[in-house]
């Protein structure tokens, strides 16, 4: 679902304060740059716009002021990692967790892309307000992710959406109006099981305790987004002739 996205985090049963202190502002300032950064290389300036900031194109900065490499400029191609020799990656029970990972980023660019295409195309304000809560959410989850690749070695791991999310993007153009949004909302819900499901056996297998972490934060995510997703698709229903 791509073009203009705008940022903000699974079964019909599941279930921030703002830090306002001197030393939090800086840190709260650079998660929200990188944010949009993401936000713009992936949708354009119309996405990062929508959530309220203007387009950033310098790079994002960790907690230490340090450039990183999960969000660049527009103007300059991503740079891989370079490891010697000694910190290659090596072949282990680590290999799942490189995966888990690099999974997880590519999930969170294609719903990103996904719901750019929903923002650009849906009128309805339940699948708009749940777009613009989704691409905040999994721009938060692909810095984060790139992050920690880059940190286990999952050189693998790039900003880029799916084979199959690009798919998804052609055939969900064919729609318009109730059929789009009706579409839309049951394919979100279909991917938010399977990633539901997916975390949850990840983080029960993971061998490294920052991968461990890292997936049971964003478990949360995708369990509030997939109950979003789920209502709105009861009130579109209702609202259908």
């Amino acid at each position: 679902m791509p073009s203009a996205c705008v940022p903000a985090a699974n079964s019909s049963s599941r279930a921030s304060n703002v830090a306002t202190t001197r030393a939090a502002g800086p840190s709260v300032s650079r998660v929200a740059g990188a944010v949009v950064v993401v936000l713009f290389v992936l949708c354009g300036p119309a996405g990062a716009q929508d959530a309220g900031s203007k387009p950033t194109t310098p790079a994002a900065q960790d907690a230490a002021g340090k450039p990183t490499s999960a969000a660049q400029d527009t103007g300059s191609a991503p740079t891989p990692a370079v490891q010697d020799t000694a910190s290659a990656p090596t072949a282990g029970p680590l290999d799942g967790d490189r995966a888990a990972v690099t999974a997880i980023v590519t999930s969170a660019v294609s719903e990103v892309k996904l719901c750019g295409l929903a923002i650009e195309r849906s009128r309805n304000t339940d699948v708009r307000s749940l777009c613009r809560k989704a691409s905040a959410d999994n721009a938060r989850t692909a810095i984060a992710g790139m992050q920690l690749a880059q940190s286990i070695g999952a050189t693998s791991a790039t900003l880029q959406p799916s084979p199959a999310a690009r798919a998804e993007l052609d055939a969900l153009e064919q729609y318009s109006g109730l059929d789009f949004d009706r579409e839309f909302l049951l394919n979100q819900i279909e991917a938010d099981e399977n990633a539901e499901n997916n975390l949850r056996y990840a983080a029960e297998v993971a061998t490294d305790s920052s991968v461990k972490h890292y997936e049971n934060a964003v478990l949360p995510r995708v369990e509030n987004n997939l109950q979003q997703a789920e209502s709105a698709l009861r009130r579109v229903s209702e609202a259908a002739p």
